[in-house]
């Protein structure tokens, strides 16, 4: 269950690291000595957490999302739905990995440049609009048979809800440990977890494997919605 322990231990993290950061700084040992055993290992066991993470100048945002919207009460073939589901699910994936080293960075303790600070702000908006493009065409439209009528609808449930798990776990990361409304988030996260769980991604993921659908969200070794 890799994505949602992860996004667990942001969330746990989010609200202690800083406090408990706070509170190694006032109780340190001051002496020479102390420092000099701190300095070593710290040399000798930095973990990746605590190293920069630097970003590629040229990192590039993808440049489009699943985009029907115009297509409105329409019988939709399974050859297309097929392409459809694949088509949003590869877009969510590669907007994802293109997230992830900024989300990283932020949640290493590390401040975005203000470019950085955009390029992630624009890969949030093309989540959420490939999100709701998907939404809106399966509700407006006519699925092959009643499997697609619901499976459709839980990938796209599942993907949204994932997505906003990380969005919401990103946000309280970057709040105060004295934000009241850091709790309300909490409350929301896991009544979204109950969406995207191991019963319901295995599910999905069976109707994908029945339909020969391959997706790179949904394939067994991706990182991305992988909560093995």
């Amino acid at each position: 269950m890799k994505k949602i322990v992860i996004v667990t231990l942001i969330l746990i993290l989010s609200i202690g690291l800083v406090g408990c950061h706070r509170l190694s700084k006032e109780e340190s040992d001051p002496s020479d000595n102390a420092k000099t055993q701190e300095e070593h290992s710290t040399e000798e066991n930095k973990s990746s957490d605590d190293q920069d993470i630097s970003l590629e100048p040229d990192t590039k945002i993808p440049d489009h999302v699943f985009e029907k919207t115009s297509v409105r009460h329409v019988q939709i073939s399974e050859k297309t739905i097929k392409k459809d589901i694949k088509t949003y699910s590869n877009i969510d994936k590669k907007i994802n990995d293109t997230m992830n080293t900024y989300k990283m960075k932020l949640y290493s303790n590390q401040k975005l440049s203000n470019t950085e600070a955009n390029k992630l702000k624009k890969l949030v908006q093309l989540e959420n609009e490939n999100d709701t493009n998907f939404a809106q065409y399966i509700q407006n439209n006519q699925m092959p048979n009643n499997d697609y009528v619901i499976y459709t609808d839980k990938i796209s449930r599942y993907i949204s809800t994932a997505n906003r798990i990380e969005q919401k776990s990103l946000e309280i990361s970057l709040k105060s440990d004295d934000d009241t409304s850091i709790f309300n988030d909490i409350e929301q996260v896991n009544k979204d977890q109950d969406i995207v769980n191991d019963q319901e991604k295995q599910d999905i993921a069976n109707f994908l494997e029945d339909k020969n659908i391959k997706t790179e969200t949904f394939n067994e070794d991706s990182n991305h919605i992988d909560i093995d």
